[in-house]
C-alpha cells in the first residue's frame, strides 16, 4: 500500500507541474497554516496543494507515513504543500470552505479543487 500511494503522489505532482508549473512553485516544504490561513487560502481563491490530515489518532501510523512521502515530494519538486490537520479544528472542515476528504491531497487553482488525490 505505501509503494502504490508514493507512485501515485509523484504522478499526481508531475501532472501538476506541466498544467501550472509556476503557479504552485515554492520552498518545498510542508506548511501548517492555522485556521485564518485556510480560510484566507479559500476566500482569497489561492492556487496551491493542500493535504488535509485525518483527525482520528487511531490513523497515525498511516498518517505519518503520508506526512514522510509528502514532504519527500514536496522537497524533491520545489512545492509547498499545505498541511490543514482537522483534529486542531472543532467543527466540520466543510464550513471553512474546503470541500476535500481528510487524508487527501488536493490541487486547488483560484480556490476550487482541480484534483483530489485519496
Amino acid at each position: 500500500m505505501k509503494k502504490p500511494f508514493m507512485l501515485i503522489s509523484i504522478m499526481f505532482v508531475v501532472a501538476l507541474l506541466g498544467y501550472t508549473k509556476n503557479d504552485i512553485r515554492g520552498n518545498g516544504q510542508v506548511i501548517t497554516p492555522d485556521i485564518n490561513e485556510i480560510r484566507e487560502f479559500i476566500e482569497e481563491k489561492k492556487t496551491g496543494l493542500l493535504y488535509i490530515k485525518s483527525p482520528y489518532q487511531s490513523r497515525e501510523t498511516e498518517e505519518a507515513y503520508y506526512l514522510g512521502a509528502l514532504e519527500s515530494i514536496a522537497k524533491k519538486e520545489k512545492l509547498d504543500i499545505y498541511l490543514f490537520d482537522a483534529s486542531q479544528y472543532n467543527d466540520d472542515h466543510t464550513k471553512l470552505g474546503l470541500m476535500q476528504h481528510s487524508r487527501t491531497l488536493a490541487f486547488y487553482q483560484e480556490g476550487e479543487i482541480k484534483t483530489e488525490l485519496d
